[in-house]
Order: C-alpha cells, then sequence, then structure tokens
C-alpha cells in the first residue's frame, strides 16, 4: 500500500465528491453509485469492475441508440 496506508482508507475518503461533481455538470450525465455489496469497496473499486463496466455499456447503449430506428 506504500508510505500512507491512511490515504486507502475505503470511500470515506471522497465522501460527497461524486455528487458535488454531479451538481457542476451542465452536460447530460448518470451518477452510478457502485455498492460496496457489488466489490465497489475495494481501492479503486476493483472489485466491482465488471459491474462498473455493466453499467458503462448499458448507458452507452442508451446514450448512442437513435429514438427510432431508421427503416430499410
Amino acid at each position: 500500500m506504500g508510505p500512507h496506508p491512511e490515504r486507502w482508507q475505503g470511500p470515506r475518503r471522497i465522501h460527497g465528491q461524486p455528487q458535488r461533481v454531479q451538481a457542476a455538470l451542465t452536460c447530460p450525465h448518470t451518477l452510478i453509485t457502485l455498492p460496496e455489496t457489488e466489490g465497489a469497496g475495494e481501492h479503486c473499486h476493483v472489485g466491482a469492475m465488471s459491474r462498473f463496466h455493466q453499467s458503462t455499456f448499458d448507458w452507452l447503449d442508451t446514450t448512442l441508440t437513435p429514438a427510432t430506428q431508421p427503416t430499410s
């Protein structure tokens, strides 16, 4: 962990920061919170990478898919 293990005491170190970033955004966005029960309690959410990827690809599918599909 390196010489400063107190830096890695879990998500409390960044408590509220995602919400502050969300509040400052002026573009379309989605805040996704990954719970510890899905592995997000690990450093850098390493335990929840598959859940993160699924959320990201679901968001991309929703965001990049046109509302109506062109007919051929």
